[in-house]
Order: structure tokens, then sequence, then C-alpha cells
């Protein structure tokens, strides 16, 4: 450390003893104690919904369990699709069913994202996803207005899609039909086309600072969906034990941005190019908004790196994350529903020769396997919660009273399998979308990218990449299960994503 250079003191290693230790830890209960008394003299007041009893302190922390998706999809069973819980003196509202979830997310009052937490340490309501208020505003509105310029849905980008699907299925043709886990391959191929709208380019998938990105990608999410006691109540960041764990995620945040911040200083063109009429990626796309609010003088302007750097992170993770996860559990969907898999290859071949690539000119004409992967998003539910909403301001729904700063949860997994919605809902069954004229029916109750105006800003281009992976993948291959070993559907990993567990399967060219 140079003279004079101050460290970090979150950095210091602490020598905190137990002598210390122990007033510190009571100030704490002491006041969470009677935090806790006077809100439940305040929600005494409020017509709340009804819900299961807490802990002290921790509140319904240890009822989720570790799949909190089925716990509160049980809870509802019992409380109804409107309940309330606890996160330490936080009240959270549990919404379960469609309309509960429409009708919130409809209002402007429930766009806000939760706060108080650790995320909030390394966010700070920068990039897409974790901000709200005004500057999300600002940036959504760019956000949505430059992926539709930059053609999301449109030829240019199907382009960059059938070329990473197939340098794809060529290395699943070099395995020469041994087994083989795709979960590597397809994450990186995926990856890849978010980083085609992002920064103007793909990468090689040996690629040292990709692969970087994609492994901390996967620690951080399962991390954080580990609901460890620190990412709700950071202030445990002060004591050894939870120090140790909050130092890693904070080296690993910075590793993550200072490698994005490379890629993002790699990607920028010289001004004259950015200022030409025609932006190819959303990193020029955003020095040349940078450059205009410059030149008219705009002094307060939120185009900078920072949130630059954390809106390209927003968009690399859930680019990556939930179009990978839901192609990886529609292999195994297929392998265990043979005789769908063989519909799916029928009408694939219907429209495609050998050796030819499916495109999305033929989607018209492959009902059924729209169906599919309307299907396969309903049953998967990769996100079965969604991003947590906290609301803006006082507010109601459904005749009960929500305080500014209550947090909202949308149980999407809930509605994916709610048996008023659906028949038989865990059943894989793509005729549900199927009318009896054979043509594909969608249905507003699949709901994979949430709802409001706080949904999903890239389903069109999930959607465009889950249609060319999939269709051209099962018109190359057959998918077969190795010799000796099983694989299930129902075999998964629960962090933010549900995602399966490694497995294996062959490959094997169908011609």
């Amino acid at each position: 450390m140079d003279p004079g250079e101050t460290q970090d003191p979150l950095l210091v290693p602490m020598r905190t003893t137990a002598s210390q230790a122990v007033p510190f830890i009571s100030t704490i209960i002491i006041v969470v104690l009677i935090a806790r008394y006077l809100l439940r003299r305040h929600f005494n007041q409020l017509r709340l919904p009804p819900g299961p009893k807490g802990w002290p302190i921790i509140g319904n922390l240890l009822d989720l369990g570790r799949n909190p998706h089925l716990s509160l999809t049980e809870m509802a069973k019992k409380y109804g699709n409107v309940f309330h819980i606890r996160f330490s003196t936080d009240l959270c509202y549990v919404l379960n069913d469609y309309d509960s979830i429409k009708k919130a997310f409809s209002n402007d009052a429930f766009s806000g994202r939760i706060r108080g937490t650790i995320v909030d340490l390394f966010t700070k309501n920068y990039g897409l996803i974790m901000s709200d208020g005004e500057l999300w505003k600002e940036h959504r509105r760019f956000a949505l207005s430059t992926l539709r310029d930059l053609g999301m849905g449109k030829s240019w980008l199907q382009e960059r899609i059938l070329e990473e699907v197939e340098l794809m299925l060529r290395t699943l043709e070099d395995q020469k039909s041994q087994p083989y886990d795709p979960e590597h391959l397809v994450t990186n191929s995926v990856s890849n086309i978010i980083c085609a709208a992002v920064f103007g380019k793909r990468f090689n998938h040996d690629d040292q600072d990709f692969a970087t990105l994609l492994r901390l990608l996967k620690q951080s999410l399962k991390r954080f969906g580990q609901a460890s006691p620190i990412v709700l109540f950071p202030s445990l960041r002060f004591f050894p034990y939870f120090y140790q764990e909050y130092r890693r995620m904070k080296v690993e945040d910075k590793i993550f941005f200072d490698n994005m911040e490379k890629m993002i200083v790699e990607a920028r063109k010289p001004l004259d190019i950015v200022h030409e009429e025609f932006t190819t990626d959303y990193v020029n796309a955003f020095e040349k908004e940078k450059h205009k609010q410059k030149e008219s003088g705009k002094l307060d302007s939120t185009f900078d790196m920072r949130q630059l750097k954390t809106s390209v992170g927003n968009m690399f993770v859930a680019g990556t994350e939930t179009s990978s996860n839901t192609l990886l559990m529609g292999l195994l969907h297929m392998v265990e529903n043979p005789d769908i898999l063989a519909k799916v290859q029928g009408e694939i071949d219907s429209v495609g020769g050998k050796g030819e690539m499916v495109r999305m000119e033929h989607r018209v004409r492959l009902p059924y396997v729209d169906a599919c992967l309307l299907e396969l998003m309903r049953i998967a539910a990769v996100a079965p919660l969604g991003v947590f909403h906290r609301t803006m301001e006082n507010t109601t729904l459904n005749g009960y009273d929500l305080p500014k700063n209550t947090l909202v949860i949308s149980n999407l997994y809930a509605v994916h399998h709610d048996p008023q919605l659906w028949k038989n809902p865990k059943k894989f069954d793509p005729t549900r979308f199927i009318d009896n004229a054979g043509n594909f029916v969608k249905s507003p109750y699949v709901i994979p990218f949430s709802l409001g105006k706080r949904a999903c800003l890239g389903e069109n281009l999930a959607q465009m990449e889950m249609f060319l992976f999939f269709t051209n993948l099962l018109h190359k291959f057959d998918l077969v299960v190795p010799q000796g070993t099983t694989v299930s559907s129902e075999n998964v990993h629960v962090a933010v994503t549900v995602s399966p567990n490694p497995y294996k399967l062959i490959f094997r060219p169908r011609f």
C-alpha cells in the first residue's frame, strides 16, 4: 500500500472478541424487538391478509426452506392466494394467482425494488433490474428504445443466433455420439447472443474474461439463492463469520464488474462512428446518448460508466441464466416424453430438409413446436419468484393495505401450476395450447417474463433464442440417455433460478 493511502475498513480482517460482540449483539436484539413491538401496533391498525406467525428477529425466513416457491405455494393452500409473511420486521405480501399479480404490477405504486439487503451495497440503485424511481424510468425507456432499434426479433439478430447455433451443433457432432454434458456449451452459446447485442461481438468459449464472467455469474446466483442470513441482514458483515462471506462476495463483485468494464472499453468505437445514425450495439448506443446529453448541457446526466456497466451486467445475467436453463430443462422433458419428441421432430422435418437450418420464417408452420416451447416455459418456471417488488407509496390490493416499502413477491410458479388454470399441471402436455383445428393458441396465464412495466426487457430475444436453438438441435439430433444412467427434470437445483443438476446425454445425428 502506498504511503498515505487509506484502506477500506471493511477489508481489514476483524478481530472482534466475544466481550466486544456480546454488547453489540444484545443492542441489535433489543432494537429489533422494540421495532417489532412498534410495528405490530402499527400493523394491527391495517387491513392485512392472513399469514403464518413468524419468529422474533428473523420473521418467516426459516419457513421458506430450500425451495421457497414450493413452500409459498403450500402456504397459499392454507392462507389464500394473497397472504403476508415477514422478513425480520419487513412486511411482505405473497401473490399466488394471475389476477392479483396482474392487478398489482399494472400499478406504478408496485414498481419499486427491494431495499435493505446485501444487494444494495453492491448495486446502489444502479442498473436496470434493481433500480427504481426516476433513474429506472429513464433507463428502461432508453433500453426499450435501443433494443427495438437494434432489431430484437429481426433479421440481423437471427443471423447472429444461427451462427451460434451452427457452432453448437458442430460441437455436439464432434462428440461422436459419446455421453456429453451440454450445460457449459448451452450456457456459453446462449450468453454469446446477449453479448452480440450488448458488445457487438461474440466471444470464443475459451476466452478467459468471458469464462470468468460466466463462472462468477453462477457463483453469485447460487449464493444469493441460498437465503444466507447476510443477504437479508447485511449488518452481519461486521461479524467475523459473516465478514468472510461478505468479503468473498465483494471481491467477486469487483472482479465481475472490472471484467465488464474492460469489455465495454474494448467495445467502444471512435466518436465519429458512435454519432452515425445507426448503432450496432447497446454499449455504443449508450455512449451516443451520453455525448448527446453532454452536448445539450445536461449537468445531472445518469449516463455514466457505473450505470452502463451495471445495466450491461444485468443484461448479461438475465440474458444468460434463464434462457440457458430453460433450454437445458427442455432437453430433459424431451427425453422423458419420447412421443412428444418424435412429434416435434416430425413437424420440424416437414419444413426443413436435411442439413437445412430452421429459421423464424418457418415458425408459422410449426404450431406444435410453439406449443411445446410454451409448455416448457410453463412447467419449468425457471424464475419461479421473479424479482421482488416494493411499494413506492401507501396503496391497497384486493381490499388489503400495503404501507410504503412493503415487499411484494409474485409466485409465478404457483400460477404456472394452478390446478384452476391447468388440468394435471405437473404433466408436460403441449396440447394445452393446440385448438381443435390444430392451431397454436397462446395463453395469457404463462408469464415466465412477469407482467407490467417491470416485465423482462429481453422477452422477444429470449423467445427467438429458444425457438432457433430448440428446433435446430432437435432437427439435427436424437436424444439418448446413456446406458446405465437416468435423468429427470425433477432433479434440479434451486437458487435465484431453477436449473437442472448436471446430466449427460448422447446427441446422435439423425442424418
